[in-house]
């Protein structure tokens, strides 16, 4: 995978499933903002690749909140939280690009891009520290896989 343009090493947390997600989200936030400003985007694209990152923002925080489930996260409700209202702005965004608001696209993608870093480097940090002191000797990554295959599995 290509690391996305505003990626900074920083904002790795060390579990390779969590870091490559979190890339693939920025990914195609920075694709929709040069998409909404492109004079040779038509709106159907633009809507295509709204939908994508709605599609994959849901998919990456709804992984996130099984595996805090798992492993039973205290702060579970409060992380919870900010993704629901985060979803629904960006849903409340894509509502507003119906009425054929290319704008509206760009500035989801830039609250995605601006909120994801912030929520990255404070928010998920603390829920990563948790998770590779709950289980030491164990790979944070076979971890992850652990929990997501089983979440596949069980579904």
């Amino acid at each position: 995978m290509n690391k996305p343009e505003h990626w900074d090493s920083s904002y790795d947390l060390g579990i390779i499933a969590i870091d490559e997600q979190h890339q693939e989200l920025i990914s195609i936030a920075e694709d929709l903002a040069k998409k909404a400003i492109s004079k040779e985007t038509t709106f159907e694209e633009i809507k295509i690749r709204f939908d994508a990152l709605l599609g994959y923002t849901k998919y990456h925080l709804g992984m996130e909140e099984y595996v805090m489930q798992q492993s039973n996260f205290g702060d579970y409700d409060a992380h919870k939280a900010e993704h629901d209202k985060f979803v629904n702005d960006i849903q409340s965004l894509r509502l507003q690009l119906k009425q054929h608001n290319v704008f509206i696209a760009k500035t989801a993608a830039q609250l995605l891009q601006i909120w994801l870093i912030k929520h990255i480097q404070v928010i998920d940090k603390s829920f990563v520290d948790f998770l590779l002191k709950k289980y030491p000797n164990i790979q944070a990554n076979d971890l992850l896989q652990h929990a997501y295959d089983d979440l596949v599995l069980n579904s």
